[in-house]
């Protein structure tokens, strides 16, 4: 990953030198070098620099690789907030890719505090609401995504009403990873548990994975 990083912007240097002017697409690839290294400082100064010194404006995938890059770390929610920011600034247009991905950044490594917990969860909601305020259809990376952030701050509550509209929502069946959720989240009440371990053995035999339909 930082190998990977490094060499690209070796290359950006060297394309410079021979007098090709690197476009959006080169910088999106060293944006996305610094995400696979999960280095979002490095990302971050390579992002000012595209945006600052060389005018180029960012796009969606260049916000979705600064999140990629803080994603699960403490820079996330730092990441979160300075990306909903640009995307304000230069009207990018809001998408499902971009909602998940702000969404899990705004996740952070376990055993954090319970404030920190919560703080993740209240931004990730609010991601979502800008994104159903843009028209946006969510899709089941979204609600699993939401569904484990909310589960993270021990938000019960929200868990069942976030739950409740996927499958009320005919465009999305909830998958294994649906399930895994939904029982961490009520792993210390047992009723509820038990109700969810049961609904998820029926469904599981009723629609096997590889005969569910992508969302």
């Amino acid at each position: 990953g930082l190998a990977r990083a490094g060499g690209l912007a070796r290359a950006g240097g060297l394309a410079r030198a021979g007098g090709v002017k690197p476009n959006r697409s080169h910088w999106n690839a060293l944006l996305y070098a610094y995400a696979t290294a999960r280095q979002y400082n490095g990302g971050l100064m390579a992002y000012q620099r595209m945006v600052n010194a060389v005018g180029i404006r960012p796009d969606t995938y260049s916000m979705v690789a600064l999140l990629k890059a803080g994603r699960r770390s403490r820079t996330g929610r730092t990441a979160v907030s300075f990306v909903l920011s640009e995307v304000e600034k230069y009207k990018i247009p809001m998408t499902v890719e971009l909602a998940s991905s702000a969404i899990a950044c705004c996740r952070l490594t376990p055993y954090v505090s319970q404030e920190e917990a919560d703080k993740s969860r209240q931004l990730a909601n609010h991601v979502w609401g800008i994104m159903e305020d843009s028209g946006i259809k969510p899709n089941r990376i979204v609600y699993n995504t939401l569904l484990a952030a909310r589960a993270d701050a021990g938000d019960t509550k929200g868990v069942q009403e976030l739950y409740d509209r996927l499958a009320a929502d005919d465009t999305v069946m909830p998958d294994d990873a649906t399930w895994r959720i939904m029982l961490r989240a009520f792993e210390k009440d047992y009723p509820m548990y038990e109700q969810y371990a049961d609904l998820a053995s029926t469904w599981t035999t009723l629609f096997p994975t590889k005969n569910r339909e992508p969302s």
